[in-house]
């Protein structure tokens, strides 16, 4: 165990999961409805993943008008689907695990009405999780970091992130203090640290 490090948080999707183009269907949806609505949709007041869809849908045309392909466009993303862990995850969630390593998630994942990790079934590895639809913030913002350590009462230098966005997860974590590492699966970032594949932190960690 690096005793340096007391929490390891991992970022969910495209890191430990792989979602149907969860980073690009967001990257459209602001194009078309702007920042400003994904920010408020996730949580400018935070959403209750019990309510509808419909609900939320009732929120954003109170907050602002919006088309009807807006409105199919928002409902898609509140609701993805395809959701599948990844082939190394379970591996390093156990390996940690059994080095007593705190393990936490921190995820931008628009919100659903599921249980993400008991349905990926790696929620007895996960100590605890913050999705930004819950808190009103997304990574890169240094807050959702803020948040999460304080459950812990653990310090930043005692935290090490992972995560495959350069700027949400390493860029984010680093303003918050704490040490991160990008995951770079296809190799094509000129950044350092990095790693190829979860397998990898064992060499670490």
């Amino acid at each position: 165990m690096n005793k340096k490090y007391k929490l390891i948080i991992f970022d969910l999707i495209d890191t430990l999961a792989n979602s149907e183009s969860i980073f690009e269907s967001t990257k459209i949806l602001e194009q078309e409805v702007g920042t400003e609505m994904v920010d408020f949709i996730i949580g400018g007041g935070k959403i209750d993943t019990e309510k509808s869809v419909d609900d939320v849908i009732t929120r954003v045309k109170n907050f602002k008008d919006i088309s009807d392909k807006q409105e199919k466009m928002i409902m898609n993303w509140i609701e993805p689907s395809g959701t599948v862990l990844l082939n190394d995850s379970i591996e390093i969630l156990k390996y940690l695990k059994n080095k007593n390593y705190i393990i936490g998630i921190i995820s931008n994942s628009p919100p659903t009405k599921q249980n993400q990790l008991k349905d990926l079934e790696i929620d007895s590895y996960v100590d605890s999780a913050l999705f930004s639809f819950e808190c009103g913030y997304r990574k890169p913002s240094k807050e959702i970091y803020d948040i999460f350590l304080k459950r812990f009462g653990i310090l930043p230098t005692e935290t090490l992130m992972i995560g495959d966005s350069l700027k949400n997860d390493v860029v984010g974590a680093q303003s918050a203090g704490l040490d991160a590492i990008l995951l770079d699966r296809d190799n094509t970032i000129d950044y350092h640290p990095k790693i190829k594949n979860l397998l990898e932190l064992k060499e670490i960690l």
